[in-house]
């Protein structure tokens, strides 16, 4: 039997949990630092850095978003996202988020190197699990996320 409509997650909204603008200022940080290792420009290293970097910080908005789910329900300028919004079951954002993170570190560890991947896992569990629960807290969640 085939999901009622308002569960129908469409493209655009695999694409809003991603939160492209802020990923967006993410793999331009990456490209900087890409540019300062001076290591010499390796175009096969810079696609698999910028590619799974991109695919770890969708992946962690994705999370974030799952999180905050009900806390993005009660704020107008949130309200309209794809989980408060219910057009997306919370399994398929889970699962989309898992997969994007998965994906992003693999690339890392076996495109660019395993240290780049060890760092991005860092980013992604502190993102996640300790600046999205704290930034209801604490001002202080800023210097985590």
């Amino acid at each position: 039997m085939p999901e009622s409509p308002h569960l129908a997650a469409r493209p655009a909204d695999f694409v809003a949990l991603t939160k492209p603008r802020l990923n967006f200022l993410v793999v331009a940080s990456t490209l900087a630092g890409y540019y300062l290792a001076a290591e010499g420009f390796r175009p096969a290293l810079l696609f698999h850095t910028v590619v799974g970097t991109a695919l770890v910080a969708g992946g962690a908005s994705a999370f974030n978003q799952v999180f905050e789910r009900d806390t993005d329900a009660l704020m107008r300028r949130t309200r309209m996202r794809p989980l408060p919004d219910r057009r997306m079951p919370v399994a398929t954002a889970t699962w989309f988020a898992a997969t994007l993170s998965v994906a992003g570190l693999a690339q890392l560890a076996w495109g660019a190197n395993p240290l780049a991947a060890v760092i991005a896992l860092a980013t992604l569990a502190s993102y996640a699990l300790v600046y999205t629960p704290l930034k209801s807290r604490t001002a202080f969640a800023t210097l985590v996320g």
